[in-house]
């Protein structure tokens, strides 16, 4: 099968989007499908910001299509837009895709429902977070916007054949999405040779000089990740025990105030 995957967030971008399409790419290419992704082109400094190589092979079977873009605010502090000019299309026509699938509802999944049309292919849409949460972030706040641009994120997923999300919540937070097309919860990957309980955790802790109790997060430094909350509970688990610690790993738009 020959699948063409649009999204807004790709690498080297720090985001549970990013690693989960990445994750299911590989899979499918490990399995005989091809794959081609069209994502937007990011800056050299982003790269820089998160020591991440520039050049990125995925291995057989998958392509990365870069499309022109520019940056955005958004939680990770590396958002980029890439507008739906087409320049996909080219590079569809010759793949030849069995199926269209996008992911959020920028530009890349606006190119991804037009190329569905244009081309007579399949469209099917995954719809990652409740958008809701996201509109604090943009640069001008109005009921009328905030309400447009959640209707334009369920006639965005009701053009799909087929609908997925990681939680029935996020089909709650769709007010206007269609019912009747069908959807499913599909739940996120997971790489169990990354994620697995093998790990030598008291090396681990002796190498970064963590305590015995360590609460470690991982992830995006976001407003909407509710950082703050693990904050004053941990304050309130350091007066408890002592000697305990915690570590939050990551970048994002929230860091500076995490840090002051």
């Amino acid at each position: 099968m020959r699948i063409a995957i649009y999204s807004d967030n790709f690498y080297p971008e720090l985001s549970g989007i990013t690693d989960s399409i990445m994750t299911v790419g590989k899979e499918l290419a490990r399995r005989g499908h091809f794959i081609n992704y069209y994502v937007p082109r990011y800056s050299k400094e982003d790269y820089l910001s998160l020591h991440r190589e520039r050049n990125l092979d995925m291995g057989p079977n998958i392509e990365v299509h870069s499309l022109p873009s520019f940056p955005i605010p958004t939680g990770t502090g590396q958002g980029r837009l890439a507008p739906p000019l087409m320049w996909s299309f080219p590079s569809i026509k010759k793949f030849d895709p069995d199926i269209v699938h996008f992911h959020l509802l920028g530009g890349t999944g606006l190119e991804a429902v037009i190329a569905s049309w244009v081309f007579g292919k399949p469209l099917v849409g995954t719809n990652h977070t409740p958008f809701i949460e996201f509109l604090h972030y943009l640069p001008l706040r109005a009921k009328w916007l905030d309400k447009l641009i959640l209707g334009y994120d369920s006639w965005l997923y009701n053009r799909c054949g087929f609908v997925a999300s990681p939680a029935h919540s996020i089909f709650d937070a769709m007010a206007s999405f269609n019912a009747r097309i069908p959807h499913e919860v599909v739940s996120n990957p997971i790489d169990v040779n990354l994620f697995n309980p093998h790990y030598p955790k008291a090396a681990l802790k002796k190498k970064f000089v963590f305590p015995e109790f360590t609460l470690l997060y991982v992830g995006r430094l976001a407003e909407e990740k509710n950082i703050a909350v693990t904050l004053k509970a941990a304050a309130l688990l350091k007066e408890k025990i002592p000697a305990f610690n915690l570590v939050l790993v990551g970048k994002g738009a929230y860091e500076k105030e995490l840090r002051g």
